[in-house]
Parts: structure tokens; sequence; C-alpha cells
């Protein structure tokens, strides 16, 4: 038997037929992409295939031609409830609408997406991804007061504040970015996150979370254990939940959204099976104001389809970064989570701070990372360094270690790669 080419939870081509349909009526984009596309003669989703991808830089000419929302947005603005906006950080931000139907949908996704992490109803939750315009704001506090937990809205506020918030207000969970717990840890030193209440460490909006070696150096600092979501602003704020007992992240709320994986390089459509990599590829089914057809979101992750011991039998993904970050060095594509993961396996003779500088056609590694308090011999160290990134990643690299706190902190997304 041929494996699936695509994921929903819910396949049904009636709404797949439908929702194409609104959108070659409504707007001007989808009209000229989807042109000769005879959608009433669809018969499986599978067909879906047939039909061109769209790019994210689609989107920003879109709304550049007509602002703000742009000519593939289906829905009237006096129907928009919120316009939020993507982050920005590997490329300029451009904006989501959504309405009441849409926002309830976010919500609701969000809802179950952090019950899968273990929240629940009474608990407390330390916001410090903040709010703001990036989607991982309202709506990410939404799906917890929907669960009946209480949002503590700090925001990436400086440690010593966080940690008077924190124990005064008795939270139960703390949400935030990877590169904000490495923000933590500079002023945290050896004595670790002394919050008595808490009970599990919340990761979202970069890649981080998923990464073993810096999940259990996030793990030894806060005491607690570190589950992740996946989201992505074109996408879902949240449309998957790790549950903490195997890799990957639960897809949740999926009977809207059809996903794909594609060769990053070719744009071919691969298997949906357990162990492929990919870029992520979506259609949303049932999306009213900006919706994407076949978008090629940029987002290279593995699909995990294996049994899970928690009992739910959705498909997990595992996000390996972004396609906009990769480098190659002999032929080896490299993200930047990749060399994250290797620098994190040697905290604390290294913390988590690191910078790749990269040229183009150059043939080795180009790392500058900081040393831990406690080492003499940096060397010594860098020569570990360089044998561990030849072992894991095939590549030759070349390593300056510098003091520590010597490279930028970041409160929320971190910029580790530097193209010359």
């Amino acid at each position: 038997m041929a494996a699936a080419r695509f994921y929903c939870a819910d396949p049904d081509v009636a709404v797949l037929q439908a929702q194409l349909q609104r959108l070659v009526a409504r707007s001007p984009f989808y009209a000229q992409k989807l042109k000769g596309v005879a959608v009433a003669k669809l018969d499986h989703m599978r067909d879906i295939a047939d039909l061109p991808m769209m790019v994210l830089s689609e989107i920003r000419l879109s709304q550049t031609q007509a602002p703000p929302l742009g000519h593939h947005a289906v829905a009237d603005l006096k129907d928009v409830r919120f316009i939020h906006s993507s982050s920005g950080t590997t490329a300029p931000p451009h904006y989501v609408g959504i309405t009441a139907r849409d926002w309830e949908s976010w919500v609701a996704t969000a809802q179950e997406c952090f019950s899968i992490n273990g929240v629940g109803e009474g608990d407390v939750v330390l916001d410090a991804l903040g709010f703001g315009m990036f989607t991982g704001g309202l709506p990410i506090a939404a799906g917890f007061q929907r669960l009946g937990a209480t949002v503590v809205p700090a925001g990436p506020v400086d440690p010593q504040h966080l940690l008077r918030i924190a124990n005064d207000t008795r939270i139960n969970f703390m949400i935030c970015t990877p590169s904000y717990i490495d923000h933590l840890t500079d002023y945290l030193g050896a004595d670790g996150l002394n919050i008595p209440t808490l009970r599990g460490i919340l990761l979202g909006a970069e890649p981080g979370g998923s990464i073993p070696e810096l999940r259990r150096v996030i793990e030894r600092v806060t005491g607690v254990p570190a589950v992740e979501g996946l989201g992505n602003a074109d996408l879902l704020p949240v449309y998957g939940a790790r549950c903490g007992l195997s890799e990957g992240n639960h897809l949740v709320a999926t009977n809207g959204l059809l996903l794909e994986l594609v060769d990053p390089l070719t744009g071919r459509v691969l298997p949906f099976e357990d162990g492929i990599e990919g870029e992520l590829v979506a259609t949303h089914l049932t999306r009213e104001c900006t919706p994407v057809v076949r978008l090629r979101t940029g987002d290279i992750v593995r699909a995990h389809l294996s049994a899970c011991p928690c009992g739910r039998t959705t498909p997990r993904l595992t996000c390996l970064g972004r396609i906009d970050d990769a480098i190659v060095i002999e032929d080896r594509r490299i993200l930047p989570s990749q060399v994250q993961a290797v620098v994190a396996a040697f905290n604390p003779e290294t913390t988590l701070a690191f910078e790749i500088v990269h040229r183009q056609n150059d043939d080795r590694l180009h790392l500058r990372a900081e040393y831990g308090l406690d080492v003499s011999d940096v060397a010594h160290l860098e020569r570990r360094l360089a044998l561990a990134f030849a072992e894991r990643l095939q590549v030759p690299s070349e390593i300056t270690l510098l003091p520590p706190h010597t490279l930028p902190r970041y409160e929320m997304k971190s910029r580790r790669l530097w193209r010359a």
C-alpha cells in the first residue's frame, strides 16, 4: 500500500471544493492563481497535488498591492476582528487577518494544545512571550483562559522582575521562548530557578524546545519538565503540542488544515510517513479571512507516526528550523538547530549563546560561542567541539570560544546566523 501524500484529520473533498470555489469567487489573487483549475472536478483530497504552490513572497507582494491584507484576503474588512503579523525574524513581517470564526478556531486549537502540554483548570500561567502584533500573544492567552487557567501577562521582562512576579502570583507554568531561558540562566547562575509552585515550562515561537540536548539544560536549570508548542503565523498560532512522552508535537485541529511535506530544494511531494523530513506545505480548509492554498511555509519538519505512550494517535511533527536559516557546507544542509544541539550538549562547559558566521561557498562551519565560568583550558574545549561537529554533522569547523556574557542575549527570538 502506497504511503499517504498528505495529512488531514477529517478529509472531505466537498469542504476543499467549497473553500477553493469561495477563494476564486472573492479573491483576485486566487482567481489568477487557480485559473484553469476545474475545482468542481476534484475527486479526492490527494488531487490537491495538482494545484500550484504559493510562497510567502507572493503574500507580501499581494499586501503591498492591496494593503492591509492583500488580494488573497477573502473576508470584508468590516468582518475582521484582529489583524496580527508574522514576527519578521527572518524576513519582513506580513499581516494575518482573522474573523470571529477564525478567532474561535485559533482559541479552541490553543486550548487543546495546552491541555496536551499539561495545563488545566485552576492553573496559573505566566506568559513571558508578551502581547502585541505577533500571533503568539492574545490568541495564546485566550487558549489558556478557555482551559480555566489564570494568565499572568508579564511579557519578557528582566529576570529579577520575572522571578518576583512568578513567586508573588504562585505560577504553575511559564510560557516563553528557549532564548528567554538562555537569558534567565545568565541571571540565575548555579542557583537555578527557584519557584516552588512551578510544574512546567512551555516553549514556543522558535525552534529549540524539540532539541533534546537543549531541553535537558532547560530542565536542569528550571527543575521542571519542558514541553513545546508548534505554531506558524500563517497557519495557526499553535497547532501542535508535545505531551512529554515522545518526540514531536501532536497535531491538533488538523480538520481545518491539509498538510503536505515536500523536498525543500525541488518541491517534490514526499510521502507523509515516519521519519520523513521535508518542508511543510499547508492548505486552509475553513479559514475565512487570509487562507492559504499549498503554502510553502519555509518550516523544515520531521514527521513521527509511531505510537505514542500517551495514547493519542495523531501524527507528530518536530520543527527542525527555517529553510531561510539553512547553510550548505560541502553539499550538506546545516540548520542552526543542529549546531545548537552540539553546543547545548557541552553545557555547562559552554553557555547556550552562539553565532554562526557563514560566507557563501565556505568550506567549513565558523562558530562563535562562549565557554562556561569554570573552564580553564579553552583551547582543549575548542578542539573537543570541533571533533563533535565533525562526528555529528560531518563538517569541518572553526571554533572561537569567547568569555561568558560576550555574545548578545535575546528575550524573544535569537538571531543565530550571520551571513558575511
